[in-house]
Order: C-alpha cells, then structure tokens, then sequence
C-alpha cells in the first residue's frame, strides 16, 4: 500500500531510504516518538501518541490509503444468536476518529 502511494506521486523506489521494517504498531510509534524517523501506522495504532500530542499526522495528498477487514467463520452448523448479532454489528459498524 506505501508502494503504491510513493508510485503514483511519482517518487522512485531508489529514493526511498528505508532503515527499518517493523511489525508492531506500537514499536512504530514509540521509534516516532523517540525521533527516529518517520513511520507509516493505523490511525488506530496511533491514536492514543496523537491525541497526547507526542506524534503529529501528516496527511498523504492524493491517494487514500485504506485497508478493508475481512470476517470470517465456519458455515456448517448451527450459529449461535451471539454469532449472528455479532455478524449484524460488524457489517453496519462505521469506525470513526476524530481526526
């Protein structure tokens, strides 16, 4: 998904300098946070940095950078009404962050 966004503003892969590649979240922010670059994370997984002020947004122009989730489950058998209302939930649940 980075790929793409640097692709198509044009910027070459050789120009880009990456130092690392993390797989948590969380270590993403607090290498932020500790000044060591950059970093591409969930607006969910920086929330809390955010809303305290330690990590800033920067608003990548152009192309909206999106991922779609999946819910999946076994379809033999019976399904619960704690399974079914959870299905309803997630399907008409919108994800909101102020910012």
């Amino acid at each position: 998904m980075v790929n793409d966004v640097f692709r198509e503003a044009g910027i070459a892969a050789g120009n880009i300098k990456v130092r690392m590649t993390l797989s948590s979240p969380e270590f993403i922010v607090q290498m932020v946070q500790a000044g060591l670059g950059v970093g591409f994370a969930s607006k969910w997984s920086v929330f809390t940095a955010v809303k305290d002020g330690t990590v800033k947004l920067v608003n990548v122009t152009g192309k909206a950078m999106k991922r779609h989730f999946f819910l999946v489950s076994l379809e033999k058998g019976a399904v619960s009404g704690s399974i079914s209302t959870f299905r309803e939930f997630m399907k008409e649940y919108k994800f909101f962050i102020p910012f």
